[in-house]
């Protein structure tokens, strides 16, 4: 089962719920659809064990839970991170021809697999030809990616009596120190795409900015959204130490006309956009099919495709029907998309069941 497949069981029934459960507000005054929810991530790093036992802990369902970084996931982990991010270098000094100069070490992608360390020397005006001195660059070494052992290579690119082999050596053993630290910690990007998918597929969330990332989340996730604010909360205050604060934040929706038809029409885009998604799946795999595959067999495969993602969607419109008593409907939406589709998909539309 992908990732995306899941969707989280609240245990609450689909519809709107008391207002009381996040806000002061009298029961009888109001009743919400939904929260707003806008979150913060940045940068940081948290303990693979404190994160799990944890979410563990808040009662989370397993498909939250991160998954365990790959060696592939921590070695690029190091290519990214082995000098400090924010300058995308190191000051360092180094002594050459016993004179200590500025240095700058940083990295460079060669591939998926490779990236080379390279560190910048300042040579002042007594020492080189410029006026006001220059810098000169070197390639100290590489670093690859080995499958076979799942664990990163280096190869020097200086000799070992060069004036730089220590600083190479240096470097050498920051790459395996950092390698071991990844296996063990997730970082702040793993974090964004978990609540990409929380938005959008765990919780049938729909964006309801056009720009910015402000969404709309049904009522019955509220609990699962005021544990996340919660788990964000103790990451940033335990583990986060510059940069935005971490954090998750949610703002009822009141259940009144006004903020209903929003809903609504947010909800008819996001389910266009889903149905384009579905249709412009199957189209692709027209183009991309084998010339040897008949058309018969095409399509029948393409059937099993669409009627998938279709499965997904009719969830999400049985979402939105039952909170806004509305009527989305996939067909509709499918008869109007149509006339603009080739023949093969027309075919796969004729068959399929929606």
């Amino acid at each position: 089962m992908a990732i995306t497949d899941h969707r989280l069981d609240t245990g609450v029934s689909l519809g709107t719920e008391s207002l009381t459960a996040v806000t002061d507000i009298d029961a009888e005054e109001a009743e919400i659809l939904g929260h707003s929810v806008n979150y913060t991530i940045g940068d940081f790093e948290v303990p693979r064990e404190w994160l799990v036992n944890r979410m563990e802990e808040m009662g989370f369902p397993d498909f939250m839970v991160l998954k365990e970084p790959t060696t592939k996931r921590a070695y690029n982990r190091v290519r990214d991170r082995l000098v400090d991010v924010d300058n995308g270098y190191d000051k360092v000094d180094v002594s050459i021809a016993g004179k200590n100069r500025r240095a700058r070490v940083f990295t460079k992608k060669v591939d998926n697999e490779t990236f080379q360390v390279d560190v910048d020397v300042f040579f002042d005006a007594a020492d080189a030809e410029a006026e006001h001195g220059d810098w000169r660059t070197r390639t100290l070494g590489y670093v690859n990616y080995d499958r076979s052992t799942g664990s990163p290579l280096t190869r020097a690119n200086i000799d070992d009596g060069s004036a730089l082999f220590p600083l190479w050596e240096d470097y050498v053993g920051k790459v395996h120190q950092q390698f071991s630290h990844y296996q063990e910690t997730h970082v702040g990007k793993e974090f964004q795409k978990m609540m990409g998918r929380l938005v959008k597929y765990w919780t049938e969330g729909v964006k309801i900015r056009s720009a910015g990332a402000v969404y709309f989340i049904p009522a019955r996730h509220a609990e699962t959204m005021e544990k996340l604010g919660q788990l964000f909360a103790e990451i940033d205050e335990k583990f986060k130490d510059s940069g935005s604060r971490l954090e998750v934040n949610t703002i009822p929706v009141i259940s009144d006309e006004q903020r209903r038809q929003m809903v609504a029409d947010r909800a008819e885009e996001e389910l266009e956009n889903r149905v384009e998604s579905a249709l412009e799946t199957v189209e692709e795999e027209v183009q991309e099919a084998d010339a040897d595959v008949s058309e018969e067999e095409l399509v029948s495969d393409l059937v099993g495709v669409f009627e998938t993602q279709l499965d997904d969607i009719d969830n999400f419109t049985a979402e939105y029907n039952a909170l806004l008593e509305a009527e989305l409907n996939i067909r509709d939406v499918i008869q109007a998309r149509r006339s603009d589709v080739v023949p093969e998909v027309d075919d796969v539309l004729n068959r399929a069941s929606f």
